[in-house]
C-alpha cells in the first residue's frame, strides 16, 4: 500500500461547535475571510491563526486528491495552528476532546472506502492530562497516535512535566508525530516566506534538540517519534550535536548518546522535494526509517508524493517499506 503518513485535516464539525459554543474552549472565529475563518485561541489578547482554508476541511475533495495521487491511505492530523497550547488547561482537556471526537465522527462518517485513518491532538501543556487524552483517542475514537508540536509555549520538549505522555505512548507503542508550530525569532522571519522555508525547520531541530541533551530518548527508548519535512535540519547537523556533547559535560551527565544515535533512532517523512538529499536520508536513518509525506493540502507540500520514491536510487523491497511498509508497521493501518 501507498501510505502518506503526513496530511492535515479540520473536520467541518469543528467550525460549527465553535459558532455554537466557542466560549466554553476558550475559542473563537475571530474573522471570516474569503480564504476561511480565522480562530483565536486563548483570550481577546492572542494572535488571529491563519485562515482555515477550505481543502483541509472537504474530505470528499479529499478523496480525490488521494487517488489523483496514487496514494492508498492518508493519515489525518489536525492542523498545528489550531491544537490549542495556549489555552488553560481545563479549555485545552475539552478542546482536544472535541478534536477527537470530531476526527473520529468524520472519518466513520465521510470515509467509505476506508482511505483514511487519524490521529489525536492532545493537551501537551499538561503531560498527565496529554497521557490520559491519547489513550481516550486510541481506546475510544480509533485514533492511530498523535501529532504534537516541538515546544508548548515558551516551553520545550525537555519539560519534565511532560513524562508521562512519553511514558503512555512508550506503552501503548502509538506513534507521535512532531511537526513544527511555533518558529522562533519569528519577526525576522516575515518576509521571503522564511517562516515556512527555515523557520519551521528550525522549530523542529530545537525540540528534537532538546529532547535528546535532556535524556527523554535515554528514558524511554522505544518511543516511536516521527519528524516532518526530512527531520527539519537534524540529519545534516548530527555530527554538530555529537560536538556539543564531546564538550559540554552538563549534557554527558543527560545522555548517554551520540549524534548518530539520535539520528538513527527517530522515524522521517519524505518531504524533502530533492531525490539526493533523501538519498542521504535513507542512507543515514535506513529505509526501516522513512515514511512516505505529502503535507497535504498545503501548497509547501509534495503535491506528488509518489515521484520522488520512483526517482531515487534504491532496491524496490526498500522502496517498499517507505511507500507504506513502514506505516502499516508503526501505525497499524490494516
Amino acid at each position: 500500500m501507498n501510505i502518506d503518513c503526513h496530511a492535515h485535516y479540520v473536520p467541518p464539525a469543528v467550525i460549527e461547535r465553535i459558532r455554537k459554543d466557542g466560549s466554553s474552549f476558550g475559542v473563537e472565529i475571530g474573522e471570516e475571510t474569503p480564504q476561511g475563518p480565522r480562530l483565536r485561541l486563548g483570550g481577546p489578547e492572542r494572535p488571529l491563526a491563519r485562515p482555515i482554508l477550505s481543502p483541509a476541511t472537504d474530505l470528499s475533495k479529499r478523496i480525490d486528491t488521494v487517488r489523483e495521487t496514487r496514494l492508498d491511505r492518508q493519515i489525518l492530523s489536525a492542523w498545528g495552528d489550531i491544537v490549542g497550547y495556549t489555552l488553560p488547561v481545563e479549555q485545552a482537556v475539552n478542546w482536544s476532546r472535541m478534536l477527537n471526537d470530531s476526527m473520529r465522527e468524520a472519518l466513520a462518517d465521510g470515509d467509505r472506502d476506508g482511505l483514511f485513518r487519524g490521529t489525536a491532538t492532545v493537551p501537551l501543556q499538561d503531560g498527565a492530562r496529554a497521557a490520559e487524552e491519547l489513550e481516550y483517542a486510541v481506546r475510544e475514537c480509533g485514533l492511530l497516535g498523535a501529532m504534537i508540536g516541538p515546544s508548548i509555549g515558551s516551553a520545550n520538549l525537555d519539560d519534565p512535566g511532560l513524562d508521562p505522555f512519553w511514558k503512555a505512548a512508550e506503552r501503548m507503542q502509538v506513534p507521535l508525530i512532531i511537526h513544527p508550530l511555533n518558529p522562533m525569532g519569528i519577526e525576522r522571519l516575515g518576509k521571503y516566506f522564511l517562516t515556512h522555508i527555515v523557520g519551521l525547520l528550525a522549530d523542529t531541530t530545537v525540540g528534537v534538540a532538546s529532547m535528546y541533551f535532556s535524556g527523554v530518548l535515554d528514558r524511554f527508548p522505544d518511543l516511536k517519534i516521527i519528524l516532518c519535512h526530512g527531520g527539519g535540519f537534524l540529519p545534516y547537523q548530527f555530527g554538530r550535536m555529537t560536538r556539543g556533547r564531546e564538550i559540554q559535560p552538563d549534557i554527558q551527565k543527560t545522555t548517554a548518546l551520540m549524534g548518530r544515535d539520535v539520528l538513527r533512532w527517530f522515524y522521517y517523512d519524505t518531504i524533502v522535494f530533492e531525490t539526493d538529499v533523501l538519498e542521504f536520508l535513507i542512507s543515514e536513518v535506513g529505509a526501516d526509517h522513512v515514511l512516505l509525506g505529502s503535507d497535504c493540502p498545503f501548497g509547501i507540500g509534495d503535491p506528488r508524493p509518489l515521484e520522488i520514491i520512483d526517482s531515487i536510487r534504491l532496491d524496490p523491497a526498500d522502496k517498499d517499506k517507505i511507500l507504506g511498509g513502514n506505516a502499516e508497521r508503526l501505525f497499524g493501518t490494516g
